[in-house]
């Protein structure tokens, strides 16, 4: 959604910003612009930006659709969705 993305672009506790594209309603990341060897920071940046939009979000909107990645390169890294 709008929150996590504006949340992943602004990074923050030594993470690096993350840029997504937004379609459907759900927030898309290309992992073949990511290096393998960053995989782990990434996942770290997308569930703090997660723990963040759960904790500032408003009394009845809080909501986890938890990790919704998909694989589907053959090298076992493709695109990925976040929400």
């Amino acid at each position: 959604d709008e929150r996590l993305a504006e949340l992943l672009r602004m990074g923050g506790d030594g993470l690096p910003p993350v840029l997504g594209a937004l379609r459907d309603g759900r927030l898309w990341l290309d992992l073949r612009t990511v290096d393998p060897a960053d995989d782990e920071t990434l996942a770290r940046a997308v569930e703090r930006a997660q723990q963040l939009r759960r904790a500032h979000a408003p009394h009845g909107e809080r909501k986890d659709h938890g990790d919704h990645s998909e694989r589907t390169d053959p090298g076992g890294r493709s695109d990925g969705s976040a929400e």
